[in-house]
């Protein structure tokens, strides 16, 4: 790589993809070298607005483009095929969650990487959230003690056209954060799957979580609450806020019910939260991760795992 800049390049134009072909085309350190997409119109519309390279076949991309790093961003059942395909011209990459639609699928393309040693991440996107990374930081500190139970909800508001179902396109982002939170895969899965709905209880040991996802609310909400043997945390992933409540403390007696209602609250402690873009932050990674400074934080395994859980709660006994 010429002075240390990265030749990056994205597969697949949807609005994800074309998110990844922004990022990097504004990132510091990187040029957008080209796009592939199979439909014209995006491409061509895509290609006025980033002024790269453009390919209708990625193969041919991959063939005339010296690049050293690669998004892909095309429907899962998609992602084996192309993933690999990118590890045969050894470039690193990043693929969008979930790593695959199925596990052999993603045994497989772990292991084609691994043959050519070629370094890639699943976009699991709310690792480089910055509320999520207070959040660790607490718990790493041991600020909030052990984890006892986490409760997420991931809902609303439009689903998208190319869904598979709410467990496979939703619900794995909390999965694999709660996977990562507890520091393991869980041990058993109960769970209720449809479409448009998604409702798991995991059990790490422990710890318990529990999963709720749907495409029916009509508001969107992205929270993750804690209870931990210290505290209890709210995490809010669109405002990139977190709020840490203690056990209140009085001694006082309780006279009046206003007294009690008073002794009854605990006030929330903000945490300081600097907020960026994931998306940029996880790009950022990506670079570091070409350039062979890093390795990608979310490994293979931890994606595999997370789909491990998603194709469990498919086939789970329900709640």
């Amino acid at each position: 790589m010429k002075n240390n800049l990265i030749r990056a390049a994205v597969i697949g134009l949807g609005n994800m993809g074309m998110a990844h072909a922004r990022v990097y085309s504004e990132l510091p350190g990187c040029e957008l070298m080209a796009i592939a997409d199979i439909d014209l119109y995006r491409l061509k519309e895509a290609q006025a607005r980033f002024s790269c390279n453009a390919y209708p076949d990625y193969m041919e991309m991959l063939t005339k483009e010296k690049l050293d790093l690669v998004s892909i961003v095309v429907p899962t059942e998609l992602h084996a095929q192309v993933a690999i395909g990118v590890a045969a011209y050894e470039i690193p990459f990043l693929v969008e969650k979930p790593i695959t639609s199925t596990l052999n699928e993603a045994l497989s393309l772990q292991a084609a990487a691994l043959k050519r040693d070629v370094p890639f991440m699943v976009g699991h996107i709310e690792r480089f959230n910055p509320a999520v990374i207070a959040l660790q930081s607490l718990i790493t500190e041991g600020e909030i003690g052990d984890l006892l139970e986490l409760q997420t909800r991931r809902v609303g508001y439009k689903r998208p056209p190319a869904t598979i179902d709410t467990a496979v396109d939703l619900a794995i982002h909390d999965i694999e954060i709660c996977n990562f939170l507890a520091g393991r895969p869980p041990r058993k899965v109960l769970a209720n799957n449809t479409e448009n709905q998604c409702e798991a209880l995991l059990d790490y040991g422990s710890t318990k979580a529990n999963i709720s996802a749907n495409w029916l609310t009509p508001i969107k909400i992205r929270r993750l609450t804690v209870t931990s043997s210290l505290s209890y945390v709210e995490l809010d992933y669109i405002s990139q806020s977190v709020k840490v409540y203690k056990p209140p403390q009085t001694n006082r007696s309780l006279d009046t019910f206003s007294q009690f209602q008073q002794a009854s609250q605990s006030k929330a402690i903000p945490i300081e939260v600097v907020s960026q873009e994931p998306l940029k932050l996880e790009l950022e990674h990506m670079l570091e991760v070409a350039r062979g400074e890093t390795s990608p934080i979310v490994t293979p395994q931890q994606a595999i795992e997370a789909l491990r859980v998603v194709l469990e709660i498919r086939k789970a006994e329900e709640i």
